[in-house]
């Protein structure tokens, strides 16, 4: 569902999107050690491989060792690029699939691989802070050659828009909930916002004076949203 290009907002105005949804399942809790904390990723970790009967060692090599994302707004997809190279030189490598145990962090638009001999593939992985501090993970590569682990770690910091993820919602089966999502504008000239939309079915978008119309698209033809500075949309 789409909601842009909606009308022009007027400096000092707020215009605000009405988000009707049932929420998915929760997000999985990340291991803890006995204080009850997430344990430090450590500086450097390559891999752990599960390997085939008479496999010495896999002809793998993954780099960088250790994904470090830095500090990283809320709502906002930061990414970094793990390469995947096949050393050997009689057989090809097959990537096939990349997982992660953690909301936070996800490999993005990935399908099966083949690296040929002395090749290698890219991989691209997304952060995406659902609240502030320290978020840490893994991304496991599951190959042809076994299963290797890259650390990650990230810290996640208040967006300068003033937005946050909306989590922890629940709702019984066939009950609607309804939030208004707002945006600040921290700029001293107009900020534009082109579109606003949801790729999941639960979810339906609406501005406030078009509930009723909700999955539909506003009118080709207006102008994108503007906010005027220091103002809220």
């Amino acid at each position: 569902a789409s909601l842009f290009p909606p009308p022009q907002a007027a400096p000092g105005e707020r215009l605000e999107a009405a988000l009707d949804t049932h929420p998915p399942p929760p997000a999985p809790t990340k291991p803890t050690d006995a204080a009850g904390k997430t344990p430090p990723a450590p500086q450097g970790f390559l891999h752990q491989g599960y390997l085939t009967a008479g496999a010495d060692a896999p002809n793998v090599a993954i780099t960088p060792a250790y994904l470090e994302f830095g500090f990283a707004h809320l709502c906002q997809t930061h990414t970094r690029t793990l390469e995947v190279q096949n050393t050997g030189s009689a057989h090809e490598l097959v990537v096939h699939t990349v997982s992660s145990d953690s909301t936070a962090f996800f490999p993005l638009s990935f399908e099966v691989t083949t690296v040929a001999p002395g090749e290698r593939t890219a991989i691209q992985v997304a952060y995406l802070p659902r609240a502030t501090g320290e978020d840490h993970g893994t991304i496991v590569i599951h190959t042809s050659a076994g299963a290797f682990i890259v650390r990650l770690e990230g810290v996640g910091q208040q967006s300068p828009y003033s937005v946050a993820p909306l989590t922890g919602v629940t709702a019984p089966v066939g009950v609607h909930r309804e939030y208004l999502l707002s945006m600040h504008n921290p700029f001293k000239e107009t900020l534009w916002i082109k579109e606003v939309y949801t790729n999941e079915d639960f979810v339906r978008l609406a501005l406030p004076a078009e509930k009723e119309v909700a999955a539909r698209t506003v009118t080709i033809g207006r102008p994108p949203l503007s906010v005027a500075d220091g103002q809220a949309a």
